[in-house]
């Protein structure tokens, strides 16, 4: 804390008081929005009857907009979130005075994780606006309030952010250490907390969207065949295979005529592989180059690009 010349001491007396429990989950998002407003809840326009609907939260997971969205990582083992000493200078008379607040860590475990997750956890580190928010064992979520409005989260030093691998021994399991330092800006006495009956969903349970991926093949002027999956699973195999989209979760976007392409139907038998046909009847030529996209909740995918044939 920083004194300033006009602040004297604070009122000492305090009323019944929400205490957050150990981080069971964390949401990592941008501090701020793509528009430039504040990330997080805002209870003026976030909840309803003083509760945050479970439609809130997974609009926020499944944000279009990357800037914007929340991240859940979890669940956690082994947390540890603790601030160092402070800083002091002491003098030859044996006076000391603070110099500043140590920095306070984050480090926890996540067990029996796919290795290509540390990477996963790692691309946060090239965002330099990342903050978290924590979700202790009860489902309460824990953040930032400067002025009881609006919960925020809690800036992090991306250039500390860290993910290490672990690998299965005889005597343990395979696991992630993840780990980072909060921006030395970070005040322990603006943390507040919205307690689990705040909200209409079980925060210690959402999950993530899941990175997906597409391969085209035999793109031509009536017809495309799309591979999708996930980047997890079998390597030899693709990675995992997405089986369950239908018509409405595919675009098809013309880059050469700047058009969307209609599609008229979709040839799911082989959707046990991951494998679709897309037909269209018009708006393709051969040299065209299309862009073909999925928009499926619970996933993320980044447009396929490919020349027709």
């Amino acid at each position: 804390m920083v004194c300033k010349c006009d602040s004297g001491a604070s009122n000492t007396g305090f009323d019944c008081t929400n205490l957050g429990g150990q981080t069971r989950l964390s949401f990592l998002m941008n501090k701020t929005k793509k528009d430039g407003s504040p990330n997080g809840i805002d209870f003026a326009t976030d909840a309803t009857d003083g509760v945050i609907p479970a439609s809130v939260i997974e609009a926020k997971i499944n944000d279009p907009i990357p800037e914007d969205r929340w991240f859940p990582v979890g669940k956690f083992e082994n947390v540890e979130d603790v601030r160092a000493e402070i800083v002091v200078q002491t003098f030859n008379s044996g006076n000391s005075a603070k110099i500043k607040d140590g920095i306070r860590t984050f480090s926890a475990v996540l067990i029996k994780m796919a290795p290509n997750y540390v990477e996963t956890l790692e691309s946060f580190g090239c965002q330099k606006d990342v903050a978290v928010m924590h979700v202790d064992l009860e489902g309460s979520l824990i953040g930032e309030s400067l002025d009881g409005n609006f919960l925020r989260p809690i800036k992090i030093d991306s250039n500390t952010i860290s993910a290490i691998l672990v690998k299965t021994s005889d005597t343990e399991v395979s696991y992630i250490t993840f780990s980072y330092a909060y921006a030395q800006t970070t005040q322990d006495g603006n943390l507040s907390m919205i307690t689990a009956d705040g909200f209409g969903i079980d925060l210690t349970n959402v999950r993530g969207l899941l990175e997906g991926q597409i391969a085209l093949a035999n793109v031509q002027e009536t017809s495309l065949v799309a591979n999708v999956s996930v980047v997890y699973g079998n390597v030899i195999n693709g990675g995992l295979k997405v089986e369950d989209l239908v018509l409405a979760d595919f675009e098809i976007l013309n880059l050469t005529q700047g058009s969307t392409v209609t599609i008229d139907s979709i040839n799911n038998a082989l959707a046990v592989n991951g494998t679709y046909t897309l037909n269209y009847s018009s708006g393709v030529a051969v040299s065209d180059e299309l862009s073909v996209g999925v928009n499926k909740t619970g996933y993320s995918f980044k447009n396929a690009k490919s020349g027709v044939v």
